[in-house]
């Protein structure tokens, strides 16, 4: 079990040192999801990058159902996604294949699993930044920190009306 929990990036356990790994990263991975989105939507004839995603919870009533959805969407999937693609997938081909290589195939595997194009092109950005913090910290706890903030973010605004840009604007006023 020891090798397997190398493979799946779970053989380290998560500290505060993976806190700078978690902030930077979603910080490059935001930059890196606005590039690609704004040049798909250049190259790409009828690219819809407002297009809503559809995650399975459009019918929720009451705050049992929010929280159900909550922990689904923004703890559970990140740490079972994170296990799959850099840890199991991105482990076993690494092994074989250069950082790179790996980092591509892992990520487009991954965006194409959503089966939506720009969510695919986003969580592609996402991907790529997931993997290169699971090869500097040999651990895939970093980006399941990532994940979670990028799915809270998407919670937020897909369930709470959170008006993003309306709270940049206050938050500098």
């Amino acid at each position: 079990t020891k090798g397997l929990k190398e493979i799946l990036g779970v053989k380290k356990r998560p500290n505060w040192g993976i806190l700078y790994y978690v902030l930077a990263g979603y910080a490059v991975y935001f930059l890196l999801s606005f590039v690609l989105l704004a040049l798909s939507e250049l190259l790409i004839p009828g690219f819809n990058v407002d297009e809503e995603q559809s995650v399975g919870f459009e019918q929720l009533n009451g705050q049992v159902e929010y929280v159900m959805a909550f922990l689904a969407l923004v703890v559970l999937a990140p740490v079972v996604e994170e296990a799959i693609f850099r840890g199991f997938l991105f482990g076993r081909l690494r092994k074989n294949m250069n950082f790179w290589w790996t980092a591509l195939l892992v990520s487009l595997v991954f965006g194409a699993i959503h089966l939506q194009l720009n969510v695919g092109v986003d969580v592609f950005a996402l991907s790529l930044i997931l993997c290169y913090v699971r090869e500097k910290t040999g651990s895939i706890w970093a980006g399941v920190g990532i994940h979670m903030i990028k799915n809270s973010l998407a919670f937020a605004i897909l369930f709470l009306q959170l008006d993003l840009q309306n709270l940049i604007i206050n938050l500098l006023h």
